[in-house]
Formats: structure tokens, C-alpha cells, sequence
């Protein structure tokens, strides 16, 4: 079975920098969206080889598009 995440995003990187400031509350609670879709398909009855695997990536690409946010939005501000 694949390692499921028990808790929602914490609030510091595993480097110690915090993570405030730079998610907004709506990108956090995506990503927090994210573990749950994860931790619910990990219960899910296997029904082909490949099919964790592509979830996993899609999971993946969907948190760098959200991660990305904070330097494309200081990009775009004023002060770039």
C-alpha cells in the first residue's frame, strides 16, 4: 500500500522557513485538498499497475502549479 500523508500541509518547510506569506489561505487549502484526494486513494482497490503511479503524478503536478503562485504573484506585483 502507498504512504499516506496524516496530516495537512504544515505551516514550515522541513528546512524550518516558514511557509507564512507565502501561500495564500485559498492555495493552502488546496494543497490541503490535495492530501485528502491522496489519502482517499490510497484505500482504493487497485485496478490497474500503472494507475497509482500516473495519481501520484498528477498529484505532483498539481502542487507545483500551486506552488509556483507566490513567485509568479511577486513577478506581477509592483515591486518585480
Amino acid at each position: 500500500m502507498a504512504r499516506r500523508n496524516k496530516s495537512p500541509i504544515p505551516r514550515t518547510a522541513p528546512s524550518g522557513v516558514a511557509i507564512d506569506g507565502l501561500l495564500s489561505v485559498e492555495e493552502l487549502a488546496a494543497m490541503n485538498g490535495l492530501v485528502e484526494a491522496w489519502n482517499a486513494w490510497v484505500k482504493l482497490e487497485s485496478l490497474h499497475p500503472d494507475e497509482t503511479t500516473e495519481f501520484r503524478r498528477a498529484i505532483h503536478t498539481a502542487q507545483h502549479i500551486i506552488m509556483s503562485r507566490p513567485v509568479r504573484r511577486e513577478f506581477n506585483s509592483d515591486n518585480a
